[in-house]
C-alpha cells in the first residue's frame, strides 16, 4: 500500500519506508530551500496497535467502502479472542476474558488495520505517517513567524481521544522553532536531532549524525 498523499499512511516493510523518508526528506529540503523555517512534531503513541477499538475499526472500514465479506472475515478473525494470566511461581492461571481491543501481535493483518484506523487523522497540518509512527510538520516563512502548532496538536489530541490512542508525551519530540508544546500538561522536549524511520535527523538536515552513527555501529563490529 502506497502513499497517494502527505496525509496518507504508507506500510509494506522495505519499499514503502524508502518512500516514506523521501517523502519527508524531500518536503522539508524544498521548505528549507525556499528560505522557509519547519516545524517538526514527532508523535510517540503509547502501545497503539493494543489500543485499536474494534468497534471504531468496524465503523471506519464501512466508510472507506471495504467490501462486506471482507469486514465479516476480518471480524471473525478478531471476535471472540480470550486471554489470560499464568504466574509460573504458583502454576496458577486467572480467569478467562475476552478482549475488544487490540490488534494480534506478528499477524499482516494488524499493520493493514492499523492503516485504515489512523486513515482520518488529519490535524489541518502537513502528516507523514508510516504504520504506527507518526510526524506533524508546518512551514514557517521564518522561525519568527507565528506559528499554528499548538493548535494542531490540539487537534491531534481531540483525534486520539475520540479514537482511544494515547500519547506518550514522554517520547514525543519536537525540532524548532518556540514557543515549547505541551501534551498532557507535559512540555514536549526540544531535540536537534531524531531517529525517524532508521535515519537519524538534524534540525539542519544535514547528515553528520547519520554518518557519526553510521560508523559507530560499523566500528563496534569490527
Amino acid at each position: 500500500m502506497l502513499a497517494t498523499s502527505l496525509t496518507k499512511p504508507v506500510w509494506r516493510i522495505k519499499t514503502t519506508l524508502d518512500v516514506s523518508r523521501t517523502s519527508v526528506l524531500h518536503h522539508w529540503q524544498n521548505a528549507l530551500d525556499s528560505g522557509n523555517s519547519v516545524r517538526s512534531l514527532f508523535v510517540d503513541y503509547s502501545k497503539a496497535y493494543d489500543r485499536v477499538d474494534q468497534n471504531i475499526l468496524l465503523r471506519k472500514m464501512i466508510t472507506l467502502n471495504v467490501p462486506q465479506f471482507a469486514i465479516r472475515w476480518l471480524f471473525s478473525f478478531l471476535k471472540h479472542r480470550i486471554q489470560r494470566v499464568k504466574l509460573r511461581s504458583f502454576n496458577k492461571f486467572s480467569d478467562w476474558i475476552e478482549f475488544t481491543a487490540g490488534m494480534p501481535q506478528g499477524t499482516w493483518l494488524g499493520p493493514l488495520t492499523f492503516v485504515m484506523y489512523i486513515d482520518d487523522l488529519n490535524p489541518q497540518c502537513v502528516v507523514h505517517k508510516f504504520s504506527d509512527d507518526t510526524t506533524l510538520t508546518e512551514i514557517l516563512p521564518s522561525e519568527a513567524a507565528h506559528s499554528q502548532m499548538p493548535q494542531y496538536v490540539d487537534n491531534l489530541l481531540t483525534w486520539s481521544k475520540n479514537n482511544c490512542m494515547v500519547i506518550n508525551s514522554k517520547k514525543t519530540k519536537e525540532m524548532i522553532p518556540p514557543p515549547l508544546l505541551t501534551i498532557s500538561n507535559n512540555p514536549v522536549q526540544r531535540v536537534i536531532f531524531f531517529k525517524l524511520l532508521g535515519i537519524n535527523l538534524c534540525n539542519d538536515l544535514r547528515w553528520d549524525a547519520h554518518v557519526d552513527a553510521l560508523c559507530s555501529k560499523v566500528a563496534s563490529r569490527l
